[in-house]
């Protein structure tokens, strides 16, 4: 049923791209992509495909595709995803002997034409972004595929539980299910999958990139100043730092990068409103300059090694959090927010081992930034977390037992 409507529903699917490429949500140069066609070509030997959909969980698939390559070091591996800005920021991250294209609309001569020309020896779903037509395809092609560091809250259990019967082929298909937490695993066991519980990969992701020169021009602009960095910002984590400014020390620099970038402009215009001074993008940060507004993908390594303090955002609304992990592994401390639930687990470590903090409020805010607003960055510089990888080892040792070593390109 769900093949014969995906083929119906083509032409709609085909016309919803060009509405996606009007509004800037997609690459025009890269539209073939998600035809499933591509002219890159497929490099000899293993291929071990992952697929994520959007930036934070892409960016997560980093560590792990490092763990995959050490106890296969000669694989090649092609990373898909579907939205801009994961391929965007993903480019800058890229590990070695790792390839991005855009996933194909799950229409049946899509995911063909992507499956004949790259051919994979494995395929990896993560997170929760699962397209039951590549999974049916993946195994008529006899392609081994597994799910990992999944993650079902309740809502999702609830809206999967009424396709019931497709989510447990779909789950049946995956010989090893890995979920970041009992919750989920228990959700996923109760649609049919067997799964076990790794924790999360963003833990073992790799430091983010960046641009040696435009973090030694941004040193120099910005000099030994303290900087907060309010990193993946919703609109109620920004009311919190800007009802603060006020008792924030003067010579703190506040550096804001938005999670969804398209909201540059209101937010630059919410912070000139309350009569602060704001330089925007690649612009100067002259000492007069009170907020900073990030308005490009890709830029987090810059700031998280500038910033002497890292406000990871989502945390005071229903988002649940995005990944502090980024900044812990620049050696940044963290604050958060009250609403946690996508990092429940993180935070609970992180917190009692004093990587991370608390707050509740804007005053809150203002009374733990004024104990660290005459530190440079270095001085802020917490100890190196190493989390444990020990599960996450046998899991990538497991996944390439799974492999098809005789499917390799021509």
């Amino acid at each position: 049923m769900y093949l014969r409507m995906s083929i119906l529903l083509s032409p709609l699917l085909r016309l919803n791209l060009k509405r996606r490429i009007a509004k800037g949500k997609e690459e025009p140069s890269r539209l073939p992509e998600r035809l499933g066609c591509s002219d890159v070509i497929r490099p000899n030997g293993s291929l071990i495909w992952l697929h994520a959909v959007g930036l934070g969980e892409v960016m997560a698939l980093r560590g792990f595709i490092l763990l995959l390559a050490k106890y296969s070091p000669e694989s090649y591996f092609l990373v898909t995803s579907s939205t801009k800005a994961s391929a965007q920021v993903f480019k800058e991250n890229l590990p070695p002997r790792t390839i991005h294209q855009y996933f194909p609309l799950d229409v049946p001569v899509y995911c063909k034409r992507f499956l004949e020309h790259w051919k994979p020896n494995l395929c990896i779903w993560s997170e929760q972004e699962i397209w039951p037509g590549m999974v049916w395809y993946n195994s008529e092609a006899g392609i081994p595929q597994v799910l990992i560091n999944a993650r079902m809250n309740k809502k999702s259990y609830h809206s999967k539980s009424r396709f019931k019967s497709m989510f447990e082929k779909i789950y049946q298909a995956f010989p090893i299910i890995s979920a970041q937490d009992d919750i989920s695993a228990c959700h996923i066991k109760k649609l049919g999958g067997r799964a076990k519980v790794d924790g999360s990969l963003k833990s073992i992701a790799p430091p983010l990139h960046c641009v040696e020169s435009e973090l030694r021009q941004r040193k120099m602009q910005i000099g030994d100043r303290p900087v907060l960095c309010l990193a993946s910002s919703h609109e109620a984590d920004e009311k919190i730092v800007l009802n603060a400014l006020g008792s924030i020390p003067e010579n703190m620099l506040i550096v804001l990068v938005p999670r969804k970038i398209e909201r540059s402009r209101l937010i630059r215009r919410t912070i000139e409103d309350m009569g602060v001074s704001v330089s925007v993008g690649d612009q100067c940060i002259d000492s007069n300059i009170r907020v900073h507004l990030v308005d490009k993908f890709g830029e987090l390594g810059i700031w998280y090694r500038m910033c002497s303090i890292a406000f990871v955002g989502g945390t005071f609304d229903e988002t649940q959090g995005h990944n502090p992990w980024e900044a812990i592994h620049l050696n940044r401390p963290v604050l958060h927010g009250p609403n946690i639930n996508n990092f429940k687990q993180d935070y609970a470590q992180l917190d009692e081992s004093r990587y991370s903090h608390l707050i509740l409020n804007s005053d809150d805010l203002a009374d733990h930034l004024e104990l660290t607003c005459n530190q440079t960055s270095a001085q802020q510089e917490v100890e190196t977390f190493n989390p444990p990888v020990t599960d996450l080892e046998k899991l990538a040792t497991d996944l390439l037992a799974l492999m098809d070593g005789d499917r390799v390109g021509s």
